[in-house]
């Protein structure tokens, strides 16, 4: 299923999209890899002039291959300046979104970064239609269920650095979104909200990150760690209620001049409650490459994943990877019989001599020896 609110989340680039996607499917605290790329997209300008009136304009059209959406492509275009000396790249920009399933969407970013580094405000608005199937929920597998899902989405966050490395902050989120069935057949669960009904609801909540890594773009050593907590509540039709918290951490150690060692790991909870668009899902709220977003999902997550990365030549890399991830109703649920594992190589070309922004294609073989392909801008984590 859909970047949930992590297929709503993730690049202008395809953070827009990737953002789009999932809050059309529901938002989650996470935020994808994709997101992160373009949030930061350009973080190395510090050679650049100062000002809004000294930026720079991108236009790109970027590949997407992921097992949930097909295959698509992502059109780009953007506005990046530096207001001060120590604070990142800030970005303003718009994206849109079609894939070969019918999946659609478009969205407008800003994300502006100040104060010599202290303060980051970070807005998105993004209108999605987008097609998916979901085949468990809560520890139930049942024969895939094709959904279409539409909606608006509007998030805002804001932090403030206390001092170099700690920043505290809120994250706000608005959903509104229409689920249909896109077939006759009958889903097996009764949690799903009335298909045809508009479901509005409000996400809330603070965030907690410590951020020492070198670099946001590609980091070859240091440590990011980022919590999400959130109340959820339904403004509509659906009175719901829930609580949810996502823990992300990621760690990077360099081998040699040419290499990095990067190690990711997600915890995931969320209260009883929830529709099932809010739930923690596998390849969504974690960062695992090797099954659709939508095939496991449910109240409690816990994912590792560790990725090797060398640099072959200026503009050539490579990659391995391999990652596990275990999904139940709750912590005590969660048994290593049942945990689902993948693992795969991935090409890296760097787009740009200034940045270390890279183009990326993997191949990921999973636990039922099924193969997935990934083209994506940047790196998974």
């Amino acid at each position: 299923m859909i970047r949930f609110g992590r297929v709503w989340r993730s690049l202008l680039a395809q953070g827009i999209v990737l953002c789009l996607i999932g809050l059309v499917a529901g938002p989650v605290a996470a935020q994808n890899a994709a997101s992160a790329t373009i949030n930061t997209t350009m973080d190395q300008t510090s050679k650049s002039k100062l000002g809004f009136g000294h930026g720079s304009i991108i236009a790109a059209p970027i590949p997407l291959k992921n097992p949930a959406l097909g295959t698509g492509l992502i059109g780009t275009a953007g506005y990046m300046f530096k207001l001060d000396a120590e604070s990142d790249t800030s970005f303003i920009g718009a994206a849109g979104l079609y894939t070969n399933n019918g999946s659609m969407g478009a969205g407008l970013a800003a994300n502006l970064y100040f104060g010599d580094g202290r303060w980051a405000i970070k807005a998105l608005y993004g209108r999605a239609d987008i097609n998916y199937a979901v085949s468990s929920l809560s520890g139930s597998p049942f024969d895939d269920v094709p959904l279409s899902q539409s909606g608006t989405m509007v998030q805002l966050k804001a932090s403030y650095g206390v001092t170099q490395n700690l920043a505290f902050g809120i994250d706000a989120q608005y959903l509104d979104t229409t689920i249909r069935l896109n077939s006759d057949t009958d889903f097996p669960l009764g949690n799903l909200p009335g298909f045809g009904v508009s479901i509005q609801e409000l996400l809330v909540g603070p965030t907690i990150e410590w951020d020492s890594r070198d670099d946001n773009i590609y980091p070859t050593k240091g440590i990011n760690v980022l919590f999400t907590g959130q109340y959820g509540q339904g403004l509509g039709h659906l009175q719901h209620n829930f609580q949810k918290g996502v823990l992300v951490g990621k760690g990077f150690v360099p081998v040699g001049k040419k290499g990095v060692f990067g190690f990711d790991g997600t915890i995931c909870s969320v209260s009883d409650g929830a529709p099932f668009f809010n739930l923690c899902a596998v390849g969504l709220t974690d960062s695992l490459r090797g099954y659709p977003v939508g095939q496991y999902f449910s109240n409690a997550l816990i994912s590792a994943q560790a990725e090797f990365r060398y640099i072959l030549t200026p503009r050539w890399g490579g990659v391995v990877f391999a990652g596990t991830s275990s999904v139940g109703e709750s912590f005590g649920s969660l048994t290593r019989p049942d945990a689902i594992y993948a693992g795969g190589v991935g090409v890296r070309y760097r787009l740009s001599k200034t940045f270390p922004i890279d183009f990326s294609f993997d191949v990921s073989v999973n636990k039922e020896g099924q193969v997935y392909q990934y083209i994506y801008l940047g790196q998974q984590f």
